[in-house]
């Protein structure tokens, strides 16, 4: 092999991985995502310029600058292809390596195919080539930068338009291209060198100009802060508060003890996107549209534009609203973020680079494992400076905290504190993962004071292999959610501390989004119509004894839908029914749907998506008389 081929060859590479990431971060730039640390960009510029140089320099027998870097850029949309197609096929219940090893080749072997045809219907036209080149490296990066960090989908419309937007550019940009295919040939490293250094500049001059500040309004209202933390994937019964036996979460359950702890609270569906949507608007999935599918496609619909939101209310009422969230579901384009005056959802990393999801499927931790979502650390520092910079008024806070979502990667610290109590790994995992939560939590809840409204809930739990997958025959990976009604998912904590409130236990089962409800009481703001019912306790007025529970799987079309009243809890789906006794079999592993029929159908009555939208609950003459009496409504 020739060294000074091969290290020619090297930093071909190298370069190339640079104008990648360059116009990933011009990218995400233009739609207005959060920016790269330096710190950040360091390393992800480390690893793609590292990856690349390997790869390049292999690429020996193309000795061509042009057909080298026409393979190079086939190999990247290849590598990126495969990593969504396997897990595409994963969640589509196809196990993990089998997933890997269908994804992977097909992917390639088109990319390579790709090759193999443009050289041989373009051996002699080397300026057609070259057009093409320069249209897929525009094109790869920000298409990608697009539809998953600014978008979270790709077929949102707005993502759809700005695909259509970007593939008239990229032809343009080919089409000059191949129009000075001879003095560019003659000159491609450095072309791709000053590219380079000009979208590079680009970049860090926009970044510098949007990072000024822009000074907030002072609020008008004098009304009561409130701040919900909303923990991703937390169950309930992974908290020393709810009973387990692991010190996972000492500031929790500090917390606990001053509010009140509700020890029946159900999350009204197994997924983010569909909680998230109950927690914007007080409604189950069916009425406010977010993740609610028809058929048997994940098309992951948005929040409806016409249902009215907690933000915009709060808004209304003279409130600074803000949002600081991480999950790919939770991205602007779902809708969750109207209202707000503030919606920061950078992903980790501050957003997803290019070359590391496909790298999750091969099971190769990259960068710490830190790259699906923002660690606690950052979250609670960026909640911090909003609270603190908002200062002054009534202000409303939405704080999610994605750590006990997989992928885990617990600090040290954390590790050796809670140790391996568990005889599951994954189940290790999660609680360290817990703890270093907490321990950041801890923080804000402390910031804050008793004189806010603070609110701590989770929108799912998670499962560890206690029942069957959500499907017949089904290979899944071992934690899941999204597709099943089990108490593993839906059983989520509730905890609410706040001036006036007395400390306490509820054992009424309640919904996650009775939050909001009692929200819009509290802040006097304007009723809003919701499923939900004020949580009672809280405003110290009285209530039912009794209210449904209900809950919906809708990752692939309405899969299934389930109600709990008191201590029954029936489950609906294409294959049958399912009834459960909760008080004596809390793990759900004996059917009595045929033996009690009375109750089946008494409950069938309430599953939640047969109401509609129009006929969500709004509150009852009484209880809106005992808020008017203690002030909260007007």
């Amino acid at each position: 092999m020739s060294a000074p081929l091969f290290v020619r060859h090297a930093a071909r590479g190298a370069l190339f991985a640079a104008l990648l990431l360059a116009i990933e971060e011009a990218t995400n730039l233009i739609l207005n995502q959060p920016a790269l640390s330096l710190p950040e960009t360091g390393v992800i510029l480390a690893y793609y310029a590292a990856s690349m140089a390997i790869l390049g320099g292999l690429l020996i027998f193309k000795r061509d600058p042009l057909d080298h870097l026409i393979v190079l850029l086939a190999a990247t949309g290849g590598f990126i292809a495969a990593g969504k197609a396997a897990e595409e096929l994963w969640w589509r219940d196809i196990p993990q390596w089998e997933a890997v090893a269908i994804g992977y080749p097909c992917a390639f072997a088109i990319a390579g195919g790709g090759v193999w045809i443009l050289d041989r219907l373009f051996r002699e036209r080397p300026d057609i080539k070259l057009g093409l080149l320069f249209t897929g490296l525009l094109f790869l990066p920000a298409f990608r930068a697009m539809n998953i960090n600014a978008y979270g989908s790709f077929f949102a419309p707005e993502a759809l338009r700005a695909d259509a937007i970007l593939l008239v550019v990229s032809i343009a940009l080919g089409a000059l291209a191949w129009k000075q295919a001879d003095r560019i040939q003659q000159h491609l490293d450095r072309v791709i060198v000053v590219a380079v250094f000009l979208i590079g500049t680009f970049t860090g001059i926009g970044r510098a100009i949007s990072a000024a500040p822009s000074p907030t309004p002072a609020s008008i209202s004098d009304k009561p802060d409130v701040l919900l933390v909303v923990i991703d994937t937390l169950r309930a019964d992974h908290l020393q508060v709810y009973g387990h036996s692991v010190p996972t979460s000492p500031n929790i359950d500090a917390f606990a003890a001053q509010g009140l702890r509700y020890t029946q609270a159900g999350s009204p569906a197994g997924w983010t996107l569909p909680s998230f949507g109950a927690f914007a608007t007080g409604r189950y999935p069916s009425g406010h549209g977010a993740g609610l599918n028809s058929g048997e496609k994940n098309t992951q619909s948005a929040l409806d534009p016409d249902v009215p939101t907690l933000a915009e209310t709060l808004s209304g009422a003279g409130y600074r609203t803000g949002a600081i969230v991480t999950n790919p579901y939770l991205k602007r384009s779902f809708g969750i973020s109207r209202g707000f005056d503030t919606y920061s959802d950078a992903l980790g990393l501050a957003h997803m680079p290019m070359f590391v999801q496909p790298l999750r499927m091969l099971n190769i931790p990259v960068m710490g494992g830190r790259y699906f979502y923002r660690p606690a650390n950052i979250m609670v520092d960026e909640a911090l400076d909003w609270w603190t910079a908002t200062e002054g008024g009534s202000r409303f806070l939405m704080l999610h905290l994605m750590d006990p979502h997989d992928p885990y990667n617990p600090p040290s610290k954390h590790v050796d504190v809670i140790g391996e109590p568990h005889s599951m790994e994954v189940m290790n995992l999660y609680d360290q993962e817990i703890h270093f939560m907490d321990h950041e939590l801890g923080r804000i809840l402390e910031a804050v004071g008793p004189e806010t409204l603070v609110f701590i809930t989770s929108d799912h739990g998670d499962e560890f292999g206690e029942h069957e997958g959500a499907y017949p025959k089904e290979h899944h990976p071992f934690t899941r959610h999204g597709h099943t009604l089990y108490e593993e998912l839906l059983h989520v904590p509730l905890l609410v501390r706040g001036p006036g409130i007395a400390p306490g236990v509820v054992k009424q089962p309640v919904r996650s989004f009775d939050v909001v409800p009692t929200i819009v009481a509290m802040a006097d703001a304007e009723t809003i119509p919701t499923d939900g019912d004020v949580l009672h306790d809280v405003l110290g007025i009285d209530g039912p004894d009794e209210r449904p529970v209900g809950a919906q799987a809708i990752r692939y079309g309405t899969e299934k839908r389930s109600v709990r009243w008191g201590d029954h809890k029936l489950i609906e789906t294409r294959w049958g029914l399912e009834l459960y006794d909760l008080a004596q079999d809390p793990r759900e592993t004996k059917n009595q749907a045929s033996d009690l029929i009375e109750v089946v159908n008494r409950l069938s009555h309430e599953l939640p998506s047969e109401r509609d939208a129009s006929e969500a609950n709004t509150i009852d003459e009484e209880t809106q008389r005992q808020l008017e009496s203690l002030g909260y409504m007007q």
